[in-house]
This record gives C-alpha cells, structure tokens and sequence, in this order.
C-alpha cells in the first residue's frame, strides 16, 4: 500500500514500538505497507535488493511497501531503535494526509521522488516526533485518536524534511561556504540575503540547508553562535557586559539579555558570577574557526 498512490492518502499505523537490541539477525521479508526504521542510539545494518545501508545514531531508513529487506545488529553493538509501519489506503479509517500535501512543499517533495527505499539523516526533530507518536499509540487506556493524527502529521512532515545521504553530500559545499562566511562576518551586520548572495543560493533554499542541518533558519544561527561566543568573553574576560553586547552586534544591552536569558536560562551577570573566573586579564585577540559541525570556537591569533 504505497505512499505515493494519489489515491490511497489514508495512513494507518499498523505496528511501532521503540526497542534496544542488543544483537538481531532476520531473513529477507516484505511488507504491503510502508516503514521507517529509525536509530535513536548505537547502529545497525539493513540489506536490501543486493545492496548494504549502514545506520548510525539519527539516522533512518524508509521503506515503500513490498521492499524486501533485512536487518542486522552485530553482538557487542547494541542499538536502539524506533519503528513505525503503516498502511496507506483508499478510505477511512486512518489519518487523511491531504492537508500535508495541500501545504507543506516539503512533504510534496518527499513524495515526488518515489524512492521505495530511501536513507535519511535526522537533522531537526524527526526522532522526537516519531518517539512522541509512538508513545501516543502505546496508550491503549485512554487512545487520544485526534493526538494521534497530528502526531502522525507531525512525524511525516518532520520526515520528509529530513536530507538523504546524497542531498548531504551535494549541500555540503553551500554549507561549507556560508559557514565561513558568517565566522569572517559573524559581529557585522549580516543578513539572510547577504549570506545567500555570498554562496550564490537562492535565500529560500539556504534557508532550507540550514534547516536541514541545524534545525533552525540562518538568523537564529547566527544568533546563536553570537551567545555562545558571548558565554567565551563572559567566562574569560573583563569587558562589561555592555561592551560584550556591542561588539557582538547587539544595539542595546536590553536585547542582547533578553536573548541571553532565553538560550541560557539566566542572566548575563548570573552566568558570569556563576562562572567564578578571575576577570582581571583581557583575552587578547580571537578568531573564530568552525568545525565540521558547524560550531565556532575561538582560536587565539598570536
């Protein structure tokens, strides 16, 4: 029962549970109905038509109907895992997946390419959401049907938004570039379209990277490599907070602890206190190098 017959748009749950394995081996099987396979911690191989796709942590795999396929977990690497099976049909009962496609691109794309087999990396929330699904479903005391089916929703969507293992590797580049670009500028005046015009990305699809891959837009980003910087100078220098709110590229000392509050959970001066750093030598003069995972760390210029 596929998820791209235009007809069938009713999915219907028809086995999940989340489960540590601490080794598993099965014969090659299929199924009428769709899967995902999801590895929340450890890793695991699934083999299908001849071919090996190796899982690791926040990664999936999905699975159209009547793909044959095996999974396998090796003695001495336990996984643990969340798995969701659904049927789509051409009528009730199920949750109706017409307003997903009437309104999310996202989902319109995921369907478009067709792919039976597909391995994607959880770059946002998709883990939460199918372990948000999947507790409701377990819930047969007091089933919440209307719960269910925006859970179900949610899972989907978040799914769909996820990247493969092939747009990953394609989107590294734009990525790479727009990362170094923000730490050269990171306390400018930066802007969505200013980064976007430096890679040479539509900002829409930019944007979408970012998502993709961090979870969040390229403001909110930005936003947060300056806090986090902030915490360096709060734990290793003398500026006033003030002056650490300016630097970053903050307007008022208001703002930038509101935003600091709202990261951390605490003030700016409650972090510093807690902090317990002798405040009497400035830091001297930093750069910021970005690692594979897109986390700026200053580096003393000497």
């Amino acid at each position: 029962m596929s998820i791209y017959e235009k007809q069938r748009r009713y999915a219907l749950p028809a086995a999940y549970y989340a489960v540590r394995l601490r080794e598993f081996s099965m014969t090659a099987h299929a199924h009428d109905r769709c899967e995902i396979m999801y590895v929340s911690r450890g890793e695991c191989m699934i083999s299908s038509g001849g071919s090996e796709y190796p899982l690791r942590e926040r990664q999936f795999i999905f699975l159209d109907e009547d793909v044959p396929h095996c999974l396998h977990i090796a003695t001495g690497r336990p996984c643990t895992m969340l798995n969701l099976e659904f049927s789509c049909r051409p009528s009730p009962p199920g949750t109706d997946l017409r307003e997903l496609v009437e309104n999310s691109a996202g989902f319109r794309a995921f369907l478009a390419r067709r792919e039976p087999l597909l391995v994607a990396t959880d770059t946002g929330k998709a883990g939460y959401a199918l372990k948000d699904l999947i507790g409701a479903l377990e819930d047969r005391a007091a089933p919440d049907r209307y719960l269910q089916n925006l859970l179900f929703l949610r899972a989907l969507l978040e799914v769909a938004k996820c990247p493969t293992r092939e747009e990953r590797a394609a989107d590294m580049p734009h990525i790479g570039k727009a990362l170094r670009f923000i730490g050269e500028n990171l306390f400018e005046d930066l802007s969505v379209g200013a980064v976007a015009a430096h890679v040479g990305l539509n900002a829409t699809y930019l944007q979408t990277l970012f998502s993709r891959r961090f979870g969040c837009g390229i403001m909110a980003y930005i936003n947060g490599q300056r806090l986090d910087h902030a915490c360096f100078l709060l734990k290793n220098s003398d500026s006033s907070i003030v002056d650490i709110a300016f630097r970053l590229g903050y307007n008022s000392r208001q703002h930038f602890g509101y935003l600091f509050q709202r990261r951390y959970g605490m003030s700016p001066g409650h972090y510093r206190s807690l902090q317990g750093q002798d405040m009497t030598v400035s830091t001297g003069i930093y750069q910021l190098e970005a690692d594979p995972d897109g986390k700026f760390s200053p580096v003393a210029l000497k």
